[in-house]
């Protein structure tokens, strides 16, 4: 990259831009010097990493997180980006071009995981055919065409990854110096995952449906995150103090069309999602039916969930068939382009509880944590109509309009 280019767009006298062109090629050179910067990183990872790994009393994520003033989880992404990027020197020399972002890479490192070493090696080649195809899409899009490289080499439907996924299941617990708390970071296989969010959250609404202590944070983010805190430790405590037996089933949710389910394989056009967000071959979903209660949600034909019963005023959170409901019409939260998970969301009143919204489904809808505080703090407006098309007002008054986001596979 010549850093005269970046000089002239970026490092405009006083940051005076005086056009939209101006603006645009700012952002532009923006993005490509954040992506040669990524790419320095991710070298001078990729030697922390290789440092450590020979000094058995170093902890590789650790001494990232240190060296970038930053958490344990981020340098753990950063170390997985290092060894992708070592795999895939094409891509890693798009990064350090500016022309992919680290996004497209870190794609490549969550679609990889539980590959077989056989499957792995054959994913590898693909190198060279990712980079052409990543400078022109977003990470987003990139991600998709990745999931379905993944799904062609691993040509039994995801059974034979299902099992390495299963080896691979890993937990670790450490305590945070600096703040003194217990850390866990688990990865675990689809199925199990799904068990684990499952039993997560019929805990957390079975414990906190009507009430919730006072040591949750008003954040919706923060208030998910710390229920959901509240509720494993409850598991765990229960678990230790009873037979297993007498711990109530996890409730998982898949949203899968029918002709999917007897085909069992998938189509470009397949509806299927799951608890998660996790991707499990269909002969799962066969198996999970055979020991399951099967709830059925009715759908209209423009997707939209009915015969779900409302609670009026009479309950403030969202009830499990609601969230079943909502499962079923969204896989990601509702504001358009975002992809953020379902079950990362949460329940929103378009009108507001305390203004007597009602807890009734055509006034629920999933939001992050981020676009809660856009709607909360930076006073977005949204309206429904009864399709469930969305209408977001901004304050300044412009709208944006945005059909219903029905559930497709990944």
């Amino acid at each position: 990259m010549e850093m005269r280019e970046v000089w002239e767009h970026v490092g405009v006298a006083g940051g005076e831009i005086a056009s939209r062109g101006e603006a645009e090629a700012c952002l532009v050179v923006v993005r490509r010097l954040r992506s040669w910067l990524d790419f320095r990183q991710t070298v001078a990872v990729r030697e922390l990493a290789r440092i450590a790994a020979s000094d058995t009393s170093m902890f590789a994520e650790k001494v990232v997180a240190d060296a970038c003033r930053g958490g344990l989880r981020a340098a753990s992404r950063l170390v997985d980006r290092a060894i992708t990027g070592s795999e895939f020197p094409a891509m890693e020399t798009c990064l350090a071009d500016g022309l992919v972002q680290a996004g497209h890479v870190d794609a490549i490192t969550a679609a990889a995981r539980g590959l077989s070493v056989g499957q792995r090696t054959e994913f590898v080649r693909l190198d060279s055919q990712f980079a052409a195809v990543a400078a022109g899409n977003t990470p987003e899009e990139f991600g998709r065409r990745v999931r379905a490289e993944i799904r062609r080499i691993v040509a039994d439907d995801g059974v034979g990854r299902l099992e390495a996924q299963r080896q691979a299941t890993r937990l670790r617990c450490w305590t945070d110096n600096d703040s003194g708390m217990v850390c866990l970071r688990g990865e675990f296989d689809p199925e199990t995952g799904m068990r684990i969010i499952g039993r997560i959250a019929t805990t957390t609404d079975s414990l906190f449906h009507d009430t919730i202590p006072h040591t949750t944070p008003a954040d919706p983010g923060a208030r998910q995150d710390h229920l959901r805190a509240l509720a494993f430790v409850a598991i765990i405590d229960r678990t230790s103090n009873q037979p297993s037996t007498s711990a109530p089933r996890p409730e998982v949710n898949i949203v899968i069309d029918a002709q999917t389910l007897t085909d069992r394989r998938r189509r470009p056009d397949s509806v299927f999602s799951a608890t998660g967000g996790v991707d499990i071959p269909v002969s799962s979903v066969e198996r999970i039916m055979c020991d399951a209660t099967i709830i059925t949600t009715i759908t209209n034909h423009h997707g939209v969930a009915l015969a779900v019963l409302d609670r009026q005023r009479t309950r403030r959170l969202a009830t499990q068939s609601q969230r079943r409901a909502l499962r079923t019409m969204y896989n990601t939260c509702a504001i358009p382009d975002c992809t953020v998970n379902f079950d990362h969301c949460e329940p929103h009143h378009i009108t507001p509880w305390e203004h007597n919204g009602t807890t009734n489904l055509n006034n629920l809808l999933p939001l992050c944590t981020q676009h809660h505080h856009k709607v909360h703090d930076h006073h977005w407006h949204l309206q429904l109509d009864h399709q469930r098309n969305l209408t977001i007002t901004h304050p300044n008054n412009t709208q944006q309009h945005t059909p219903m986001k029905i559930p497709k596979t990944g």
